[in-house]
């Protein structure tokens, strides 16, 4: 599963690089997603 975050972040011209790496660092740590979300 791909989840993508649309996070609205007005930094410059960083904000392309922002959701990209948040992106990488979902997709790359899916495990992260799950301790992320706690029952």
């Amino acid at each position: 599963m791909t989840q993508v975050w649309n996070i609205n972040i007005t930094n410059e011209d960083k904000e392309d690089v922002c959701i990209s790496r948040l992106t990488l660092a979902v997709v790359k740590s899916g495990e992260y997603k799950n301790s992320f979300t706690k029952e």
